[in-house]
């Protein structure tokens, strides 16, 4: 089989940061426009961080729904596309990678893949 040509390669590749661009953008929004509805509630919120207390992603995010803290929710959406961005960018280039038929690549992209699974599901605590 043939390696794609260059020019369909460099396609992909202005895809790829397009894309990722545009996701910054979107988590830069989102998380901008929480921080400016939790004002909005008249609550800064970093008095909530003098003193570290554990807890749990999905207590806080169902006492945001049940508090109706729009802001809270929409910050988290953002923060989840910002950390999903890497991962997802991971994924394209080994896609990329598997079609030029870089087989060495590909595999070193499904390793770091890999590895960033498992570092997000060994680290995170629900």
């Amino acid at each position: 089989m043939s390696a794609a040509p260059p020019d369909a390669l460099q396609r992909l590749e202005l895809s790829i940061a397009r894309f990722l661009r545009a996701g910054a953008t979107v988590a830069g929004v989102l998380l901008g426009s929480g921080w400016a509805l939790r004002l909005g509630r008249g609550s800064v919120g970093y008095d909530a961080f003098a003193v570290h207390r554990p807890s749990s992603l999905a207590i806080d995010v169902v006492q945001a729904w049940a508090n109706r803290d729009v802001g809270l929710l929409v910050s988290y959406l953002g923060l989840a596309v910002l950390i999903s961005l890497p991962i997802i960018r991971v994924a394209l280039v080994a896609t990329l990678f598997v079609r030029g038929h870089e087989r060495a690549l590909a595999a070193a992209s499904a390793l770091v893949l890999f590895g960033l699974a498992m570092s997000f599901v060994l680290g995170f605590s629900v």
